[in-house]
């Protein structure tokens, strides 16, 4: 078995809302591998995107652990979290979360810039070429399709040099032909990169062209999975 990216022990989330508790993850623990490309799939309201949060430190468990590369988000204060979700973790969601007055480049290293980061022009550089969006460097994202949009989050992600890319549906807002496109531009740089990829989704397609898949329901990974 390889070195271990993300981990969880015992994960469990729950949501009050009103006079009722919402169980949205439950007692999770699970194993992702460096350099894997996981799919997380199950229905709506299965916890897939609770879950994923989880994993980002983006939302904070009730109870269990996460781990990232053997960091603890669970225990860490708020600084060391930030740092950590800065520069280990690449986040790709589905409604591409660019800011419309900056352009295609500029949107790619802000996460480096607001970090007081130095900018890896030659990388930059090479990941718009990747992603067939260096000729789109100057135009605003409302000057973009959806695939361009999504290419340039993809980009954004990366522009850190994080380890772990986390991806929230992805190609939920694209036709068919563009999520094709994208995840095969998804899965090049995965691979170019060496980065682990955790990929929630509800199209069977884009979840077989990953290395395994998660099953999850009613707030479980099936033990199949």
């Amino acid at each position: 078995m390889g070195n271990i990216a993300l981990k969880t022990e015992h994960l469990c989330k729950t949501y009050v809302v009103g006079k009722q508790k919402v169980e949205a993850v439950k007692d999770v623990s699970v194993s992702i591998e460096e350099g894997s490309f996981v799919a997380l799939v199950g229905t709506s309201g299965s916890g897939k995107s609770t879950f994923l949060h989880l994993l980002g430190g983006l939302d904070m468990p009730t109870s269990g652990k996460t781990y990232v590369h053997g960091i603890c988000l669970s225990t860490c204060k708020e600084r060391q979290l930030a740092a950590v979700r800065r520069d280990e973790i690449g986040f790709v969601f589905q409604n591409f979360s660019l800011l419309d007055e900056l352009n295609v480049k500029e949107n790619i290293v802000l996460p480096i810039l607001l970090s007081s980061g130095k900018v890896d022009e030659t990388y930059i550089s090479e990941l718009m070429e990747q992603l067939g969006i260096a000729e789109r460097a100057t135009h605003r994202p409302t000057q973009l399709s959806g695939g361009q949009q999504q290419r340039v989050a993809i980009a954004r992600a990366f522009a850190n040099h994080p380890s772990v890319i986390l991806c929230d549906e992805p190609t939920g807002n694209l036709d068919k032909k563009t999520s094709i496109e994208v995840m095969e531009l998804l899965h090049k740089i995965h691979k170019t990169y060496h980065k682990t990829c955790l990929i929630v989704t509800h199209d069977p397609e884009v979840a077989e062209s990953a290395d395994y898949i998660l099953r999850m329901e009613d707030g479980n990974i099936l033990p199949d999975s």
